[in-house]
């Protein structure tokens, strides 16, 4: 990041990314959150069809979804902060139609204590990374649209790449 993100009581931080897994295994993608050195948790997808596992900070773990391979999929992160903590949710493929009800998380943390007042820096995890997979949009931002509303050049290239990977497949 060019400059850490510093949020405090009744403030939001919105993250979200796009991946798209191409290979049948149980490759994965975490997004890691760091204030300096100190290692803040991270969010997160691995596997695929009915070997999805969500994760969300140490030990946080669900079963996921179905997503069928060379399906693009966005997962969003939304901590609320709070005096001594954070209520953190994810959501995997969301409606963009508008911002989600809290209730409606894929996955939730209340109360996570890991401090996320300063981020200071992101980084991604490819876990077991055998086969092929796509991260695109990595987005930061104080609101639901800051981090969901896809700029046009980038729908084009989504289109694209579907487009191409269909073609690949057909020869």
């Amino acid at each position: 990041l060019a400059a850490p993100i510093t949020k405090g009581e009744g403030d939001e931080l919105w993250i979200a990314y796009a991946r798209q897994q191409a290979t049948a295994n149980n490759s994965g993608l975490r997004l890691h959150l760091y204030n300096g050195g100190t290692h803040l948790g991270w969010f997160g997808k691995y596997g695929y069809q009915t070997y999805n596992t969500l994760e969300l900070g140490p030990r946080q773990d669900t079963p996921g979804g179905t997503v069928p391979l060379d399906t693009p999929e966005l997962l969003v992160l939304k901590i609320e902060y709070g005096v001594a903590s954070q209520d953190v949710y994810m959501w995997v493929n969301p409606s963009l139609a508008s911002e989600p009800d809290v209730g409606s998380a894929d996955l939730s943390n209340l109360g996570w204590t890991g401090n996320a007042s300063s981020i200071s820096r992101l980084e991604l995890q490819f876990i077991k990374a055998s086969g092929d997979m796509t991260v695109d949009e990595i987005r930061v931002g104080d609101t639901w649209t800051d981090v969901t509303i896809p700029e046009p050049g980038t729908l084009a290239l989504l289109a694209m790449g579907g487009l191409l990977a269909l073609h690949r497949r057909r020869r």
